[in-house]
């Protein structure tokens, strides 16, 4: 992705996926310097456990979203001042 603050969301969801719901300082700071808030942060973390939620009562099959982080970043899009 082009865009820096796409990549800080998409890297800051995959970190605290692999790291099982753990952010690092780095990662968040990356995440924060994107342009994006501190409350972000835990609603970005909040959205990745509810979808973990999810997985028992879905196939694999089914459980597949691909434009889950591009949800994501509409979500975490900034107010335009």
């Amino acid at each position: 992705m082009a865009d820096k603050k796409q990549n800080a969301l998409v890297d800051l969801v995959r970190e605290i996926v692999r790291e099982r719901g753990f952010a690092s300082p780095a990662g968040v700071d990356a995440f924060l310097e994107a342009g994006y808030q501190r409350p972000q942060v835990m609603e970005l973390l909040l959205g990745v456990v509810e979808d973990g939620f999810e997985l028992p009562r879905s196939s694999l099959a089914n459980h597949h979203r691909p434009g889950l982080l591009r949800k994501l970043g509409e979500i975490f899009r900034p107010a335009r001042s």
